[in-house]
């Protein structure tokens, strides 16, 4: 793994970001708290959910000693750490997932509460950031595997899945565990680390930084994109309060005006006048009313970025700024209007209206 190059690494996350986007870091303590409380299978479900996998997991415990358990209850993965004659796991494998050949595909209601069988190891409690950094590549597999992924089984692919999908901190602290031990004869403390995952240090250092820069970027395009939704509401609020005003002149010229009308009024007071003129502005807010609550609703406290594509931030946040352009005409439209009808109305009522 020391001889895949960083171009390769670079490559691949841009090739998943494209195809599932990329999300903000999961906060971890809430993970934590259940492997503590020994709530392992709801810690595993959480993580599941934050890789957008809403499974339901089946969860059963394989013994520390491998050699003392019948031979179904064992790890079958040769990948996560050393295996015996048999096949077993042994040493530190703490977590294994069953790929089902019916896995519905990625995002679809099928994939609500279907089952996932999971083995963890009884220790699993002892390393907690080691075992939710190999559940988070193991369950990355589903995720690639649900996806009909041409790469599904590429490890190196699966662990940038885990970390562009939320879990880069914790495969950070969890990719390199530290085990003392004593050798008897000699009474000589012994450290052994062993490192889980498919990235070298290189390779995993050189994917973090690529991964939080485009995070940053995404989450700078956020920010801005809800000081504009911010702006688009406001400058609703104002539209909706001139069709008010309208309305209200209209009515009041209708009903109290005595005055002359200007020759170069005259037409558009004419226009005013007709049935659609209202029920267009009011179209037209309808509109834009709907917009906004589709784009708040989206888009903020967002943690899941699509960079690419029809749904990505910066489409979303060129869409809103036509929007906003588009409403701002109209709102000097109305506003011309406005002042139009003011000119038949007494002081009063030009002070109330404007």
């Amino acid at each position: 793994m020391d001889k895949i190059d960083n171009r390769y690494i670079d490559k691949a996350i841009d090739e998943l970001i494209s195809l599932i986007g990329i999300k903000k870091e999961i906060s971890q303590n809430s993970l934590l708290n259940q492997l503590h409380a020994g709530n392992t299978n709801i810690c595993i479900e959480h993580i599941a959910a934050y890789l957008g996998l809403p499974v339901a997991i089946n969860l059963t415990y394989v013994p520390d000693n491998p050699e003392s358990t019948y031979f179904n209850n064992h790890f079958d993965s040769h990948s996560l750490a050393v295996t015996d004659t048999y096949g077993r796991g042994k040493e530190y494998i703490t977590a294994q997932v069953m790929i089902p050949s019916n896995i519905p595909k990625y995002g679809t209601d099928e994939m609500r509460n279907f089952p996932i069988s999971v083995k963890v190891s009884n220790t699993c409690i002892n390393y907690p950031f080691t075992f939710m950094a190999i559940m988070a590549h193991e369950l990355s597999h589903i995720v690639l595997h649900s996806l009909r992924y041409q790469k599904k089984d590429n490890e190196l692919y699966t662990d940038l899945t885990a970390m562009i999908l939320g879990f880069s901190n914790v495969l950070g602290l969890g990719r390199k565990n530290t085990i003392n031990s004593m050798n008897t004869p000699l009474s000589i403390a012994i450290k052994t680390t062993y490192t889980y995952g498919y990235l070298s240090d290189g390779n995993f250092n050189f994917a973090l930084l690529k991964i939080k820069e485009i995070l940053a970027e995404n989450e700078a395009d956020n920010k801005l994109l809800l000081k504009e939704i911010d702006k688009y509401g406001k400058l609703l609020n104002s539209y909706k309060l001139h069709i008010q005003n309208v309305s209200k002149l209209l009515d009041y010229i209708d009903h109290h005006s005595n005055k002359k009308f200007d020759t170069n009024d005259t037409l558009r007071l004419m226009q005013l006048h007709q049935p659609n003129y209202l029920n267009n502005l009011k179209d037209i807010a309808k509109r834009h009313i709907a917009e906004l609550s589709s784009l708040s609703n989206q888009y903020t406290e967002l943690s899941y970025f699509k960079p690419n594509g029809p749904l990505s931030l910066k489409n979303a946040l060129a869409q809103l700024q036509l929007s906003i352009t588009e409403l701002s005409s109209n709102l000097f439209s109305v506003n011309n209007d406005i002042n139009i009808l003011r000119k038949y109305t007494n002081p009063i009522h030009k002070l109330r209206w404007h």
